[in-house]
């Protein structure tokens, strides 16, 4: 059974951590709002973003910070490995 960061991505998921990367970047470190990654992903509500952002957080792609809008970061290799 592979460790949870060896993990296939799903592709709906990959485009939502995608996003959260790219936005980083381009805003000094901060990152996005739920309601941000659904109007720039494919994501139709803020409850299936909650779901991706779970599974990439399971996966250990991304930590999050409970109720802060912005709490959202990512492990050193997936900010190189874009």
């Amino acid at each position: 059974m592979p460790s949870p960061t060896q993990e296939r991505i799903a592709a709906a998921d990959a485009t939502v951590l995608l996003f959260i990367v790219r936005y980083k970047r381009e805003n000094d470190g901060n990152a996005p709002t739920v309601r941000e990654i659904m109007e720039n992903t494919p994501r139709s509500s803020t409850s299936l973003v909650l779901h991706s952002l779970d599974r990439l957080e399971r996966q250990g792609r991304i930590k999050r910070t409970r109720g802060i809008a912005r709490g959202i970061s990512l492990p050193k290799e997936e900010v190189t490995n874009e």
